[in-house]
């Protein structure tokens, strides 16, 4: 090619690339103009972003709209309501204020921002886009009853409508209610911005209101009961519409001054985290001495006073699964001690426990402290009361309620002010309890204020303390050391390493008594929902507890270190091993056990259609959350060899939650849903042709006491395996054993 063609050529390409790029410079010069336009708006747009993928993504987001859907059905029989349905009402009346409430705030302040800073009018484009914010939480809870619904439409078909016709109005209200602003000369400072009296009563009126539910929120013990009352999804979406106005009001101070408000709360959140821990464990004051626990080796010494030596010793491990998990173990155990009339308890020595296993491990025992062994032949309907009563109690709403005002404020304060959302949850737990114990009508009741009583002091009346007393099973409660990623284990007995290999006791990295409550959350800090807890040993810190599903989900490894202990002091009594497994998600792989010495399958490797998002860091997290199952899966599938695992004397058995449906799983959530607890309920204890009876307190159209009615024969069908297990154990107790469903097992009106 000739020289001046080439230069030709060149200076041709040379000026298109040049022009190209000018175009793309233009392009990103008109997105910088439309950032700048919406810029004050990030706050926001994360708000409603996060709210929706939280109810919309998340399992717990969708069953916690699931609860609500289940709740309605429950009460409302075409358009008569039952008598006791007001509450559920109330929480759906709630959570759509709250949508209102949100929107409104996303929809006015965004006009607020924009005409205090812009000096020309509100664009068509825009004004759409305030809309838009307006209603965007109304839709994420429509499209989250659609999403939730376990039937179609004829399960939320109500809930749809309201929202829907509530979305279509205040849509309308926004179109009615549009201002055009007139172009104003120049931008103005600060003392000239002039705003509407009504926009400073908007101001007043929002910023009046997220105060005043922060102080509810912040207030001991009617913090729970407001959280109970609006439920955890008007929590929610009532937090986004109280963040919006005191996020946007504080930029509207600072912006003229062109104070980087946004940075600098990054960087406070950040740096005042060095400051600012509020997490310390709760403790009390320090009236007994804990090194003072017996050993382990005193209490096998007491568990097996006055025993025959052909008496069997029972350790349950109950796997982690909040709510699920709590529920799940206490009915295991229930349909356990009911089948036995009492005696299965006598024969557990102790129960290891992580995250929800150990709500249901410590109820469980707290129950049982307070009921004479004779009691317990004639305690079915009292131990179902507990069940559903306690473990099904909402537990979600308060730890939601800390988390989304006090303990995110806390974030931005410069040292530790304001309580954490692990205290909203303990304190749940103790007000579930005391109203249980409030509203016992049967004798024996359990004690108030066990749950905020110190721990051990469960045990202070029983066979472990006193030679006279009923044996009340050992709860081992498992949690994390996040300094090592050791074990630490929470016990009325000391834990020692002659018997626990490498793990550390909760009192001697933190020495003062504690409540039974707090015991809980020491296995059960998972991250998000509730945090870290800090160990003081005196003055200092010794470390941080976190939830013992990061070391291993479910509490198998202690429960094999008590058998290993056993077999090293020469114990010959036949060990019976319990699972109880809570995550429904697991594949019949995972759930295979060793019988007859044959080897047991892997999991097989799923299709993955694509590479997931950020794959760099999805992976590690991704990792690091599933091997806290899988090392539970692992310990369990080797301790049930039990020939190969040295336990020769030893019989293992497995409880597993099986799935609600097809393609219907129960969230790991601190809040579950009516069908979730019902089939639970029916799996030991209704067979097939009592569901009428079962759901004679529902208040279900025909249509939906049909659907409802084949969902649970389904679970009942899927049982079959749980309820040989159960038989299998009771036959190795040889005890008085009960027949199955010697009395009708009724639904509680849990609403």
């Amino acid at each position: 090619m000739p020289w001046p063609v080439r230069a030709t050529f060149c200076r041709e390409f040379f000026m298109n690339f040049a022009q190209h790029l000018n175009r793309i410079g233009a392009f990103f010069r008109r997105l910088r103009r439309l950032y700048r336009t919406v810029e004050d708006l990030r706050i926001i747009v994360i708000c409603l972003a996060v709210g929706g993928v939280a109810l919309l993504y998340l399992d717990q987001g969708r069953d916690v709209v699931r609860a609500l859907v289940d709740s309605a059905n429950a009460t409302m029989s075409g358009w008569t309501i039952a008598d006791d349905a007001w509450p559920a009402f109330g929480r759906w009346a709630a959570f759509l204020a709250a949508c209102v409430w949100s929107g409104i705030n996303a929809w006015y302040w965004s006009n607020l921002l924009y005409k205090t800073r812009q000096a020309q009018q509100q664009p068509l484009w825009f004004r759409y886009l305030r809309r838009v914010f307006g209603i965007a939480p109304l839709l994420g809870a429509i499209a989250a009853m659609w999403l939730s619904a376990r039937h179609g439409l004829q399960d939320a078909w109500v809930g749809m409508a309201c929202f829907t016709l509530a979305a279509v109005l205040l849509f309308a209200f926004f179109v009615y209610r549009t201002v055009r602003f007139g172009a104003q000369p120049g931008v103005q400072p600060f003392a000239a911005i002039r705003l509407e009296r009504g926009d400073w009563a908007f101001i007043a009126a929002t910023v009046v209101i997220s105060v005043a539910i922060f102080v509810l929120l912040w207030i001991s013990g009617l913090r729970t009961h407001f959280a109970w009352a609006l439920g955890p999804a008007a929590l929610a979406y009532g937090a986004i519409g109280c963040i919006i106005p005191i996020t946007s009001l504080l930029i509207f101070l600072v912006r003229q001054q062109r104070i980087p408000i946004v940075l600098l709360g990054g960087i406070a959140f950040v740096v005042f985290s060095l400051f600012n821990d509020n997490h310390r464990v709760r403790s009390l004051p320090a009236t007994a001495d804990m090194s003072a626990r017996p050993s382990l080796e005193q209490a096998l010494a007491r568990w097996e006073a006055g025993r025959a030596p052909n008496e069997p010793m029972i350790l349950v491990a109950a796997a982690g699964g909040a709510s699920r998990a709590a529920y799940w173990t206490g009915t295991v155990l229930r349909a356990l001690d009911e089948r036995s009339n009492g005696k299965f308890s006598d024969h557990v020595f102790a129960i290891s426990s992580v995250s929800g296993g150990s709500l249901g491990a410590i109820g469980y025992a707290a129950w049982l402290a307070d009921r004479p062994m004779d009691s317990e032949a004639s305690g079915k309907q009292a131990r179902l009361n507990f069940v559903q009563t306690f473990f099904g109690k909402d537990y979600l709403s308060p730890a939601i309620g800390g988390l989304l005002f006090t303990d995110l404020l806390q974030r931005f304060l410069p040292a530790p002010l304001l309580p954490d959302r692990a205290i909203s949850l303990e304190e749940a737990f103790e007000i579930g309890w005391d109203q249980l114990a409030t509203a016992c009508k049967q004798q024996p009741c359990p004690a108030k204020g066990r749950l905020a009583g110190e721990y051990t002091g469960i045990w202070s009346k029983s066979r472990l303390q006193q030679d006279d007393g009923r044996w009340v099973p050992i709860v081992l409660a498992n949690g994390t050391y996040v300094e090592t990623g050791k074990r630490i284990v929470t016990a009325p007995i000391r834990i020692e390493t002659d018997a626990f290999e490498d793990t550390h006791d909760f009192y001697t990295l933190a020495p003062a008594p504690i409540r039974a409550s707090t015991a809980v959350l020491n296995s059960a800090r998972f991250t998000i929902v509730s945090p870290p807890g800090r160990l003081v040993n005196g003055q200092s810190t010794s470390g941080r507890i976190i939830d013992g599903g990061y070391f291993e989900n479910g509490g198998i490894e202690t429960v094999y270190d008590l058998a290993r202990y056993l077999k090293r002091t020469g114990r010959t009594r036949k060990i019976v091993i319990i699972e109880i497994l809570n995550d429904d998600t697991m594949g019949p792989e995972d759930l295979a056990r060793h019988t007859g010495g044959q080897p047991v399958p892997v999991e097989p490797a799923k299709a993955q259609p694509r590479s997931p998002i950020l794959i760099e860091v999805t992976s590690i997290i991704g990792g690091l959350y599933h091997t806290r199952g899988a090392r539970g899966v692992l310990g369990a599938k080797r301790v049930s060899d039990t020939g190969i695992s040295g336990l020769e004397n030893a019989e293992f058995h497995s409880f597993d939650l099986k799935p609600l449906g097809n393609d219907a799983y129960t969230a790991m959530s601190w809040v579950l849903s009516l069908g979730t607890l019902d089939a639970m309920d029916v799996t030991f204890n209704v067979d097939a042709g009592k569901l009428d009876e079962f759901l004679a307190s529902r208040h279900y159209t025909p249509g939906m006491e049909e659907t409802m009615t084949a969902d649970l024969r389904a679970v009942i069908g899927r049982a079959t395996e749980n309820r040989r297990q159960l038989d299998d154990v009771l036959k190795t107790l040889n005890t008085d054993i009960r027949p199955p469903m010697l009395e009708a097992t009724i639904a509680q009106k849990r609403k």
